[in-house]
């Protein structure tokens, strides 16, 4: 009996469960769901905060800032080769106003003699909406 030798190579692998990845509808059907459900639950919870008064008082009143809330999708292909490789993220949700940082964040008491546009010591809370979502997101808190 002679010996057979049979080579898999690790590329053949890869490749064959990209093309598994790239096919399967029912896994960018999930994956896109994944980053609309994310967006709508961050819209939702800053309209849920009820700082949007459309006053203008504040820059975070104005609604501006959900406004700016949006998805980046990395095509199929590209992410699924990367998250196989090195495991990292394959879209994301994100907020590209000015005030973001301020929202997330909050910020302090105005320094005196500063002339904030709102009057002095109108500090922004921090409201943490991105945070709240990355923790519902990832099975960190319950909601109901």
């Amino acid at each position: 009996m002679a010996d057979v030798d049979i080579v898999v190579r690790v590329g053949d692998v890869d490749s064959a469960l990209l093309d598994g990845i790239n096919d399967s509808a029912e896994l960018r059907r999930v994956y896109n769901d994944f980053l609309d459900d994310a967006e709508a639950l961050w819209k939702l919870l800053w309209e849920q905060s009820g700082t949007m008064t459309k006053s203008g008082h504040h820059e975070y009143e104005t609604g501006d800032y959900v406004e700016h809330i949006k998805t980046n999708r990395i095509p199929y292909r590209k992410w699924a080769k990367k998250f196989l490789a090195e495991g990292i993220p394959f879209g994301s949700v994100y907020n590209d106003s000015h005030i973001a940082e301020k929202i997330e964040y909050g910020t302090k008491v105005d320094k005196p003699g500063s002339r904030s546009p709102w009057g002095p010591n109108t500090p922004t809370p921090e409201f943490a909406i991105m945070r709240k979502v990355a923790a519902i997101m990832n099975n960190e808190v319950k909601v109901t």
